[in-house]
């Protein structure tokens, strides 16, 4: 594969496709199938939402905005992806003939693509992989429904405290280290950036979070609870 270097397979050990294997064992099932390596430059549309969804991504260098672009041509970033997250998994196998989002580089990244009929080829070499690929729906499928239950919420200061105590839970700590910068936040929980900003110096005021770039110290979970209940 062109651009594919040796690091690769140690980076794809922590995708959610290769989780359960070594560096050699992936080695040895991509040798098995056809794949390709493309790399891109920041601004560099990497999937538009017209292109048809013939492939599986795995970010091996970078990051990737998913941008939903919206009638009168505003663009929304709903998520932010990094290195060894999937792209397209969920897509692949459906209905849908179109990738959902439009994707962009957000810097300089380079993505591993296997094609569906490929990936098909590699579930059948080695069923762990059909397990993984599997898991990974699934939480995209838990995440989806977090999401839905995160914009169900009535008030911006709910929405804030309900994603801090769902990240407190995923990275089993109090403090809160943010994956994205505070506008793609906002997009994410479908708010205006300058009212994240204003509810988090609410927050801050009350003593119970503290926070300095991305990163956000929960400093009263009860207090935070109780906003959602």
């Amino acid at each position: 594969m062109s651009n594919f270097q040796q690091q690769d397979y140690v980076t794809l050990t922590k995708s959610h496709l290769f989780r359960k294997k070594t560096p050699e064992q992936v080695k040895e099932l991509l040798q098995a199938i056809t794949s390709f390596v493309k790399q891109y430059n920041k601004g560099d549309l990497v999937v538009s939402n017209y292109d048809q969804a013939h492939y599986l991504g795995i970010i091996l260098e970078g990051k990737l905005d998913v941008q939903k672009i919206q009638a009168n041509g505003k663009s929304t970033t709903l998520a932010q992806l990094g290195v060894a997250q999937l792209i397209g998994e969920a897509v692949l196998f459906s209905d849908e003939k179109t990738y959902p989002s439009t994707i962009y580089a957000a810097e300089f990244c380079r993505v591993l693509f296997i094609p569906k009929e490929e990936l098909v080829r590699l579930f059948i070499l080695d069923n762990p992989t059909t397990i993984s690929f599997i898991e990974s729906l699934s939480n995209r499928i838990l995440f989806l429904n977090k999401r839905i239950e995160s914009l169900s919420l009535g008030t911006i200061r709910q929405k804030i405290a309900h994603y801090l105590l769902d990240e407190e839970k995923k990275q089993r700590s109090l403090t809160i280290k943010l994956p994205f910068s505070r506008q793609v936040w906002a997009d994410h929980l479908s708010i205006p950036r300058p009212s994240l900003s204003r509810e988090l110096i609410f927050l801050r005021d009350q003593g119970w979070i503290s926070f300095s770039g991305k990163e956000i110290i929960i400093k009263d979970k009860t207090a935070l609870e109780d906003l959602l209940s």
